[in-house]
């Protein structure tokens, strides 16, 4: 039987304490203490995990004024592996991870083209390709976690609308990946993988209740310490909430959504045509030879070397997003509501208009009280946050 199926055994005494060993590892004085075991008994089922080659516990001769330090246990690296994948429209990341969590290997798939299926199948050979690179035998892997932009149904395994498959029928991910590489997949929109991330990695560890908005308005909300989606995992299209009556018209047809308001390419193409016609500018500094693409990395970077121009049309769009931000603090009353990792760069341009705006949310002496904060988990670990999907999964999680 492979580790996955006894994990699945919802009987397996030492399922708990394997969950505890994989999350950065346990004492067992600690397990004595979490299951009223006696020592007797925690060393017979650890010396029994260790004997199987679960877990490893690196004996120290070095102690402290109370005796030896306490060793923690931890599943061995090599126990199984999962792969992560993040798909977004012009770069996709695939991670591999370890039984601790770890990257073990990582890839990017830039500018795909052909129609979903082609690009799925792509993003396979690539998944196949960083298995055999990293010497792993296909049996260690224990399933595929894929993050996507859009509506998607996770139960199902359907994409409904996704950036990432613009002009694309409705398809199932989930059933094509598991057919094509014989493991179980599992998949989530990337707003509410932003949350998930942040609260296993990130400035959220300690929080039960907190919100994180991503560059594209979709909103993640961690809620009662447990990720909510909405009951047809949909939640979090912050883009459709309406600001104001007038502008331009959002997706649902209705004028002067967030969506509509706040579009940071927006900038990119101004900052486009201002070089283009020959405008100076510290982005100018970021461009590949021949090129007059601007990303939004690039304006960020302007920002931080004192490009005023970009600073202010940064600003213009964080007040927008600050009016958005206040209503979501009334709403959720979260701990905190985590902006794009990337406005810790730029604070005077961003974060810092945001958290003046905070200064409406509520009357004195109704002591409401939220952070604003900067991400630390941002699109470079959404990759390895869907990793984490099949081993929940076959450790019993539920997100």
């Amino acid at each position: 039987m492979t580790l996955s199926a006894k994990c699945k055994r919802r009987n397996n005494k030492l399922l708990p304490m394997l969950d505890k060993m994989r999350n950065g590892g346990i004492c067992r004085n600690e397990l004595a203490k979490a299951f009223n075991l006696n020592k007797a008994a925690i060393s017979r089922s650890v010396n029994q995990l260790i004997e199987w080659g679960l877990v490893t516990e690196k004996r120290s001769s070095a102690s402290n004024a109370l005796g030896r330090r306490p060793v923690p246990l931890q599943l061995k690296k090599n126990l199984f592996y999962s792969v992560g994948i993040n798909l977004q429209h012009q770069c996709s990341e695939i991670a591999l991870l370890n039984a601790r969590g770890e990257v073990a290997g990582k890839l990017s798939i830039k500018n795909m083209s052909g129609n979903w299926m082609e690009k799925c199948e792509m993003i396979i050979q690539q998944v196949k390709n960083l298995i055999n690179d990293n010497g792993i035998p296909i049996e260690k892997l224990v399933g595929v976690g894929i993050g996507l932009p859009g509506i998607v149904d996770p139960e199902i395994g359907a994409v409904f609308s996704s950036s990432q498959f613009k002009n694309e029928p409705e398809f199932n991910l989930l059933k094509y990946f598991t057919e094509k590489l014989g493991k179980e997949s599992f998949l989530i929109n990337t707003s509410h993988l932003s949350a998930y991330s942040e609260h296993y990695w990130g400035g959220a560890q300690n929080m039960d209740s907190f919100l994180t908005l991503l560059p594209g308005m979709g909103l993640g909300m961690f809620l009662n310490g447990r990720l909510y989606r909405g009951h047809q995992f949909h939640s979090g299209e912050a883009g459709s909430m309406q600001l104001q009556p007038d502008g331009e018209i959002g997706l649902d047809g209705r004028k002067g959504t967030l969506g509509s308001l706040v579009k940071f390419y927006d900038i990119t193409d101004r900052m486009e045509n201002i070089i283009a016609k020959g405008g100076n500018t510290e982005v100018n500094k970021y461009l590949r030879n021949g090129s007059g693409k601007v990303t939004l990395e690039m304006v960020v970077k302007a920002i931080e070397d004192g490009d005023q121009f970009c600073a202010q049309m940064m600003s213009e769009i964080f007040e927008v997003i600050g009016r958005a931000i206040l209503n979501f603090a009334y709403l959720f009353n979260p701990e905190a509501i985590f902006l794009p990792e990337w406005t810790a760069r730029c604070p005077e341009a961003s974060i810092d208009i945001v958290r003046r705006m905070m200064g409406h949310y509520g009357v004195s002496n109704w002591r409401l009280k939220t952070e604003i904060c900067s991400a630390q988990c941002g699109e470079s670990m959404m990759a390895r946050g869907a990793g984490l999907l099949p081993v929940e999964n076959m450790f019993g999680n539920t997100l």
